[in-house]
């Protein structure tokens, strides 16, 4: 029996809004550190160049080149079948 697993969507938190909001967009944003200028991932509100708030949401030119990528994947769930005593 073939059964389709049901992924959950990623949380939403404060630190991401705006990240999750563009992508329902279609627009892929990244933060950057308005101190240094420079970029860092994941999204989130704090640099961690500078551990400020002084961050800007980017929206990417999609002229960058992915080196590497990462699929994660889950496994399934543990089924404990207990004996009868």
């Amino acid at each position: 029996m073939s059964q389709q697993r049901q992924i959950p969507s990623p949380s939403k938190s404060v630190e991401n809004v705006a990240f999750w909001a563009a992508a329902n967009e279609g627009q892929l944003m990244v933060p950057r550190c308005k101190d240094t200028g420079k970029f860092f991932w994941y999204p989130r509100n704090i640099s961690p160049y500078t551990l400020s708030d002084n961050v800007e949401w980017v929206a990417a030119s999609g002229k960058g080149t992915i080196y590497t990528y990462l699929i994660m994947r889950r496994a399934a769930p543990i089924r404990i079948m207990r004996s009868p005593m």
